[in-house]
């Protein structure tokens, strides 16, 4: 008798473990890719309620459906939430703010140079340097996988 019970407690949690912990950090404006059975599409957040999302869709696929149309995925569809932020890939980030660095440094000494000012130099400089961090911001992009999506009502 108590191995049925303790089956039961556990089919009746199962449900509350598959709820996703990351559904909370999905917003507005946020990009997403969405993993469902047949495929995955590419789409962004429109609105979102508590337990439900709206978002446009970026491509026309077989899986999701037509570009720009917008598709109700419910918090109960979710099984698994997976945000990527992480640092950018170390290689790309350092050729990127190599390359900034040197073509700071050289248009800085040949503005410099022409014009006789350190100002005009500098904010060269200080200018690409902000080029180059807007450059290297981290992206991210936020992973749900459902079983299934719904066409939203206009």
């Amino acid at each position: 008798m108590g191995g049925r019970l303790l089956l039961i407690l556990v089919l009746l949690t199962i449900p509350g473990a598959a709820d996703p912990g990351l559904f909370y950090r999905i917003h507005p404006n946020d990009a997403i890719t969405l993993v469902l059975p047949n495929g995955h599409c590419e789409a962004k957040v429109v609105t979102r309620d508590l337990d439900e999302l709206t978002v446009r869709l970026n491509r026309t696929t077989n899986v999701c459906g037509d570009r720009k149309s917008l598709v109700r995925l419910s918090r109960s569809d979710i099984w698994d939430v997976m945000d990527d932020r992480r640092s950018p890939d170390p290689d790309s980030a350092h050729c990127v703010i190599m390359a900034m660095v040197v073509a700071a440094s050289t248009a800085g000494f040949a503005v410099g140079e022409v014009t006789g000012s350190n100002l005009a130099s500098l904010s060269i400089v200080g200018v690409s340097g902000i080029a180059g961090a807007l450059l290297c911001r981290e992206r991210h992009r936020i992973a749900v996988f459902a079983d299934r999506i719904v066409p939203a009502k206009p």
